[in-house]
């Protein structure tokens, strides 16, 4: 899980990397984005308090009554916030190392399977590309939720090999 959590830049071995991390998101919103948008310091902050809440949360759908309240702004502008983080390092940064072992897993699934493929939130299962099915899990998800689904895979967190439809999520790795 480690890798997850901080694989994903070329400091990632630094003993300092989380503070480099939220370095960077803070100069990226408070600075970059907020002069590209013409934001004010507030909603800066409220986008840094946004992206900690959507990171330490399991996998949903948001709702914007909910996270408006978390957050602090209006739910009429909730929408105007909302980002998809499709990195697990700044996922954990974010939640100051507690992110959501399933919303990890999930998000960096989708980060490595994206960049060749659409891939689509699936109605019976997690992820559907193409034909394709997939179940996101640790190394003791069970295959009950795609037992009835044409290809249909389960992909495990923390397995080193696969076996019929199981594939090991560091597989996924592979697809850049």
């Amino acid at each position: 899980m480690l890798i997850i959590q901080r694989g994903y830049y070329p400091f990632s071995d630094a003993e300092d990397f989380p503070l480099r991390m939220e370095q960077i998101v803070r100069q990226t919103i408070e600075s970059d984005i907020a002069q590209y948008a013409d934001l004010k310091a507030s909603t800066a902050r409220k986008l840094i308090q946004l992206l900690g809440v959507i990171s330490g949360i399991a996998p949903m759908k948001p709702n914007a009554g909910s996270l408006s309240q978390e957050v602090g702004v209006s739910k009429n502008n909730i929408s105007d916030y909302l980002v998809y983080l499709d990195n697990p390092s700044l996922m954990t940064v974010l939640t100051f190392g507690k992110p959501d072992t399933g919303s990890l897993r999930e998000t960096f699934f989708y980060n490595q399977t994206r960049v060749q493929n659409r891939v689509l939130a699936s109605r019976v299962s997690d992820f559907t590309i193409g034909e394709y099915t997939f179940e996101i899990g640790g190394h003791k998800k069970g295959k009950q939720q795609i037992e009835d689904v044409a290809n249909g895979f389960i992909v495990k967190d923390d397995i080193e090999y696969g076996h019929h439809n199981v594939v090991p999520l560091w597989a996924f790795g592979l697809n850049y």
